[in-house]
């Protein structure tokens, strides 16, 4: 049986969708567990409102950072494919960018963290977002690799041309 291109579009989508949002709820746990213990001394109860919160916002938001990450990487290196340098300036720029604002909401909102755990929080957060931003791409790339055979999501190649489909990739999960 033959998938048809639209097909294969749709399945390459949700794939990145399963894929970006698997990278992203687990980092950001690997993360903020010292984070918001540690680092803010956020009380047990507090820091697990905040988790359960971003579950939710880190399942909604994975895929739209894929695409707002993938979109820098182009921005920042011309194609895509670059030096560690541009590559460590594109995912710093594009995990600072996009992180810090959802991840002060999840404090707010979640956790109901005090004003001074937010500063803390977020001052900790912007600090090492040079650290952690080349190695979510890093392992957000891995992750495309392993899954789908492709460390750029060509979402936005698929925009600029719907008629084609993404290249290099499988079509089975």
């Amino acid at each position: 049986m033959r998938l048809s291109a639209n097909h294969k579009l749709k399945s390459s989508r949700l794939r990145d969708f399963w894929i970006e949002t698997f990278a992203m709820n687990t980092f950001s746990l690997a993360v903020a567990i010292p984070n918001e213990l540690l680092i803010a001394h956020m009380s047990i109860i507090a820091h697990l409102k905040t988790r359960l919160l971003a579950l939710i916002t880190n399942t909604i938001t994975g895929r739209p950072y894929g695409i707002w990450r993938d979109y820098i990487v182009r921005v920042v290196t011309g194609n895509g494919k670059a030096g560690f340098v541009r590559m460590y300036i594109a995912d710093t720029l594009a995990f600072g960018t996009f992180q810090l604002p959802l991840y002060l909401f999840n404090l707010a909102v979640g956790g109901k963290a005090t004003l001074h755990q937010m500063t803390v929080a977020s001052v900790t957060v912007t600090s090492i977002a040079g650290i952690l931003g080349r190695p979510y791409g890093i392992y957000l790339e891995f992750l495309r690799q392993k899954f789908s055979g492709s460390d750029q999501s060509g979402f936005i190649d698929v925009l600029s041309n719907p008629n084609e489909t993404t290249e290099g990739r499988e079509e089975s999960w």
